[in-house]
């Protein structure tokens, strides 16, 4: 060891880590969750607002699973919340873990960027998938390094289970654990849900967009923007810094590591769904994996530099000390910013003025703007062009026709059991938005609210 360098961490010391990253990023998630009461994000709302149905859309099930059991033991929210946060903090270990496997001194500084990161934060302090899939995955690799290849194989099952994207890491897995029984298990759950529905989804839905004509490149640009709007280009250069070092030092478990990301974030980016379909542009969640590879190779070249010396050693700590700082400043501006979007606050407010006037049991019937026909009749045509079953996708479309984005966020916020809020009339109490229909003659008004240029109205119904 070079005199007046800091001791290599020893394994005990490494699970420590991983432990208090598990804490910290934990906290850090709660307290947001917390502090921010808005629900951000389409999928989201439809979850906490469907939380009674197993199966939305083509996507898999095993996160619906925890909002309902979230929905099941508490009305508010905020349960389901607290255990997606909790998804979070084992994303941020699993990581963690990870790290600690190829180089015990980059989990202090992978669990501190981890930890912090405002894209992980602010897609795990509500109900997303990518929590819970990544963080199985994780922890299979894990399991499956770590010579528990049967509890890794489990593990990845269930992330087969909760997103798509874990499907790419199968072959890897499957490699590392060099075992046909192994790999068949972790497949089980993929053989299954194709062989259930005989395809990717269920018929009129599409996982894969096959459309020749959308554009990949501006794909490509409008993730990389994101990514430097909120990594900045800080971690860029660093996780590059860690590649040259990986290369020149030979380093095969970085360079298979990365090697095996990479591919995943390439069938990503080229069969992924476009968002909105037609925009040559994609959901911004889908730079999780450019993240998690990024934040994990920014991590090993911090504790590269911190080996050189005990001041080489502090500046690295006081680096990811002070990112982490940063990257609290940006999460709470953007958490603030969905705090202030109307749609958003409409949706909170109006949920509090029911609160306030809903008696025990009673249920609220919600009149508010219809899906966009253009968005259902765009997602037809994506069917189409990836070689579904567009007649199907035709009567899904008009099956949609009558939901109500602003109604599933208004029920997403609400304190009430699933199936309170509906689209039907005949409930004591009515919510209008946007002037949707003609108030009753013989309603009264208990609330309004308004979020500029919307508002809403909150009318009892006499019985």
């Amino acid at each position: 060891m070079t005199p007046g360098a800091p001791r290599k961490p020893s394994a005990q010391e490494s699970r420590i880590w991983i432990g208090l990253s598990l804490v910290l990023a934990a906290a850090v998630r709660i307290a947001f969750a917390a502090a921010f009461p808005t629900i951000h994000g389409g999928d989201a709302a439809a979850r906490l607002a469907h939380a009674d149905t197993l199966v939305l859309g083509y996507q898999l099930p095993l996160p619906q699973v925890f909002v309902a059991l979230g929905k099941a033991a508490s009305d508010d929210p905020m349960g389901v919340r607290v255990i997606f946060c909790l998804w979070g903090a084992t994303l941020a270990a699993g990581m963690t873990a990870l790290l600690a496997l190829a180089s015990p001194r980059a989990a202090i500084f992978g669990g501190l960027l981890f930890a912090f990161d405002p894209l992980l934060i602010h897609y795990s302090v509500v109900p997303y998938q990518e929590p819970v899939a990544y963080a199985l995955v994780a922890w299979a690799f894990f399991f499956a390094a770590s010579d528990r290849p049967r509890l890794g194989a489990t593990v990845m099952a269930a992330a087969c289970l909760s997103r798509y994207e874990a499907w790419l890491f199968l072959p890897a897995f499957a490699w590392i654990t060099a075992s046909p029984r192994i790999a068949a298990l972790a497949s089980l759950p993929v053989l299954g849900w194709v062989g259930w529905w005989r395809g990717l989804a269920p018929a009129g839905l599409y996982v894969l967009d096959l459309d020749a004509g959308s554009s990949r490149l501006s794909r490509v640009a409008y993730l990389a923007g994101k990514f430097l709007e909120y990594e900045t280009g800080f971690i860029l250069a660093a996780a590059g810094a860690a590649m040259v070092i990986a290369l020149r030092d030979g380093n095969r478990t970085i360079l298979r590591s990365s090697a095996t990301l990479a591919l995943a974030i390439a069938a990503v980016v080229a069969l992924g769904h476009e968002y909105p379909p037609g925009s040559g542009l994609m959901s911004e969640r889908l730079i999780h994996l450019p993240l998690l590879l990024c934040l994990s190779l920014a991590a090993f070249a911090l504790a590269r530099l911190a080996g050189r010396s005990r001041p080489a050693f502090a500046l690295c700590v006081g680096l990811a000390l002070l990112f982490s700082v940063r990257n609290t400043r940006l999460e709470t501006a953007l958490l603030r910013a969905a705090a202030r979007e109307p749609d958003l606050a409409l949706a909170r407010e109006t949920a509090a003025a029911i609160e306030a006037h809903r008696g025990p049991l009673e249920c609220v019937s919600v009149a508010a703007p219809s899906v966009d026909p253009a968005a259902l009749q765009a997602y037809v045509a994506k069917v189409g062009s990836s070689f579904g079953d567009v007649e199907r996708a035709r009567a899904r479309a008009r099956a949609f026709a009558d939901s109500s984005p602003d109604r599933d966020r208004i029920a997403a916020h609400l304190k009430a059991r699933t199936g309170t809020v509906r689209a039907a009339p005949g409930c004591p109490l009515l919510v209008i938005v946007d002037d949707s229909q003609a108030a009753p003659a013989s309603a009264t008004l208990v609330a309004e609210v308004s979020a500029a240029p919307r508002r809403a109205r909150v009318l009892r119904i006499p019985r």
